[in-house]
């Protein structure tokens, strides 16, 4: 038979007793019925609903001692674990915030969620095996950051860095500072990786635009595929890194080469702007003025170089 859960709102374990009489009954009845041994694990009380998992598990562990106490009957964990009351777990909230805080604050936001992580279990009696646990989870979360953004471990931890030895041999307010520390240099690393990618990002970029600029149908969606990132994002990370728009760099190419083109061929200004992804001459022609002050044909005549209207050059 499935298991079936159940969830119910008590403010005691004085009302916890209620339920237990009445799950007997109902274990005894359904036995009956069904012909078989129905046994009911109850976990502990909960005073948050992250805590809802713990108190599942707890009703799991209930349902072990059956083979102790006798089938078809209630099972309060409390009763055959009188201390599981006292639980310590470093659950996916808590590795969400200290992750969130390597990854996106300093070390005042870090140390602040690692002084949080440490006071759940300095506020109250927590046995050593649970302490040890906990940490150990704590450090695993650290190094599943590590291992995802390959960063340097000797950098991270020290070159004699034991994962045992750190966990098992140091105070609680020595294992907090270093784990401070750990964490700081981990987002260091992070950041530095990401300022990375993003120079990398923009150097790709460039050097597509580079290659293609002569295919007018070439676009921020074609170039976001080849490099395998949202339009959104390359759109944030090229601006910040050439202060410049994606539309705005690639006629900047475009022009520099119309200029070439100009002075060292004698190609009909439609050939050129064909030649430098335009399909309409006219356009051409337009942002060839817009940006130089003269006309295409007008460049060619004009005795003096043509004046430059940007503000930025490219890849500046």
């Amino acid at each position: 038979m499935d298991n079936v859960v159940i969830l119910a709102d008590f403010q005691s374990d004085n009302d916890v007793t209620s339920l237990i009489t009445g799950l007997n009954e109902v274990c005894k009845s359904a036995s009956r019925v069904l012909g078989g041994d129905i046994s009911a694990g109850v976990g502990g009380l909960c005073t948050d609903l992250n805590e809802i998992s713990r108190s599942y598990q707890q009703a799991q562990s209930a349902l072990d001692y059956s083979a102790i106490m006798g089938e078809g009957r209630a099972i309060y964990i409390k009763d055959v674990e009188p201390d599981t009351s006292v639980q310590l777990q470093f659950g996916e909230q808590e590795e969400r915030a200290l992750i969130n805080a390597i990854k996106l604050g300093g070390e005042e936001e870090i140390t602040k969620v690692v002084n949080e992580l440490f006071s759940r279990f300095e506020a109250q009696l927590i046995p050593v095996g649970q302490y040890q646990v906990y940490l150990v989870e704590l450090v695993t979360a650290l190094l599943r950051v590590v291992r995802t953004y390959e960063l340097n471990t000797d950098e991270v931890f020290g070159e004699e860095f034991n994962y045992f030895t750190t966990i098992f041999s140091h105070s609680p307010s020595k294992i907090r500072q270093w784990l401070i520390e750990a964490c700081t240099r981990i987002s260091a690393q992070v950041k530095r990786e990401r300022l990375d990618s993003t120079k990398l990002l923009a150097r790709n970029a460039k050097q597509y635009i580079e290659e293609h600029y002569m295919d007018p149908e070439i676009s921020v969606e074609k170039l976001c595929a080849v490099l395998h990132v949202s339009p959104a994002y390359f759109s944030t990370v090229f601006k910040r890194e050439t202060e410049m728009s994606f539309v705005s760099y690639l006629t900047e190419v475009r022009l520099q080469h119309a200029l070439s083109l100009l002075n060292t061929t004698d190609d009909k200004t439609y050939v050129i702007a064909g030649k430098v992804g335009y399909t309409e001459p006219n356009y051409f022609s337009y942002v060839f003025k817009k940006r130089f002050g003269v006309s295409p044909s007008k460049y060619r005549q004009a005795a003096p170089p043509p004046r430059d209207n940007s503000e930025k050059p490219v890849g500046k």
